[in-house]
């Protein structure tokens, strides 16, 4: 009887009990935890937003190309036609026609330089019908230099000057005296330069040493002995020293602009030439200019009409004109 009673209340605690309770303890795992061998030696590759833009780099290629570049082109054309009838003072009919090309290209890559230029003149002047040649000029020259220190450099330069069409003896006397390549001077110098670069206003170029070659190649000039070229002969060649100088600057806003380029050589012995060109240009709107021009010219050898000591040219110009530069 008593052990029924103890099973009942055994069953009748279980069934009416709300809470409960019992706790457990897990040993900790002492075994040595597992690590892949080598996962600190793997390099870590950070990841950034900077990445290659080709048009970043194609617009930095143009702006590189536009700082070592300096193109100047100038364009002219000057005509003065006068025509009269029945006029009291006389019926003379003339017309005067100029055209010039000027054109400059500077590539600097420091302490390299190398500058090159064009430039063209030729003009005729028309009388009653009678035309004539009164100005016809074709020169070219390169210079190229690398800076030393400061304002000096190497300089190795060249000058080529010659004309277009055939020169007469003047406008009453048709005899030839010049064409194209007759003559033809080619120098070539090699020394040192003074002068900042690019676009220095003055600029010295002394050459120790230098050469040039007088080319005659019309037959008939050639066979007069023009322009110290022996008779028969067709070229003359010769080594001597040379000096340069150039001064270009611009005043008033740059409205005003003044050039001056002299070039002298000498062969050591008794034979000297020198030109010296000067220019003087007045913008007067973008489109119309004024020139006033100045060359003198000294050569042992020239065939003038007259023999002189200097030659000189001169020339007062209002002028279509039109200047291009890239900066």
């Amino acid at each position: 009887m008593n052990v029924l009673k103890t099973i009942l209340l055994l069953i009748f605690m279980i069934c009416f009990t709300t809470e409960s309770f019992s706790q457990f303890t897990i040993a900790k795992d002492k075994s040595k935890e597992f690590r892949p061998k080598g996962i600190d030696s793997v390099n870590r590759i950070e990841i950034t937003n900077d990445y290659f833009s080709p048009a970043k780099r194609a617009a930095e290629k143009r702006q590189q190309r536009k700082d070592r570049n300096y193109i100047e082109f100038i364009p002219k054309l000057s005509f003065n036609p006068i025509q009269a009838e029945y006029w009291k003072e006389g019926d003379v009919n003339s017309f005067t026609g100029y055209v010039h090309l000027y054109f400059k290209h500077i590539y600097t890559n420091n302490p390299f330089s190398f500058e090159y230029k064009f430039d063209s003149k030729y003009g005729l002047n028309s009388i009653d019908g009678d035309v004539f040649k009164n100005l016809d000029v074709l020169n070219l020259n390169a210079q190229a230099t690398w800076v030393i220190k400061g304002h000096w450099s190497y300089a190795i330069s060249s000058n080529f000057i010659s004309q277009f069409s055939k020169g007469e003896a003047s406008r009453t006397d048709d005899r030839m005296v010049s064409n194209f390549m007759s003559p033809g001077i080619v120098d070539v110098a090699g020394g040192l330069k003074y002068g900042k670069l690019p676009g220095t206003s003055l600029a010295v170029i002394l050459s120790p040493i230098a050469g040039r070659i007088v080319v005659v190649s019309s037959d008939t000039l050639s066979n007069q002995g023009y322009h110290g070229v022996e008779k028969g002969k067709h070229t003359k060649t010769s080594l001597g020293s040379s000096l340069s100088l150039n001064f270009d600057r611009k005043f008033a806003k740059n409205k005003l602009r003044f050039r001056s380029e002299l070039y002298s050589f000498t062969n050591w012995d008794e034979i000297y030439t020198a030109r010296w060109k000067n220019t003087l240009d007045l913008d007067i709107t973008k489109f119309l200019s004024t020139s006033l021009y100045l060359e003198m010219y000294y050569d042992d050898l020239a065939e003038t009409p007259q023999k002189t000591l200097v030659a000189y040219y001169t020339s007062l110009t209002i002028a279509l004109s039109y200047k291009f530069t890239n900066k």
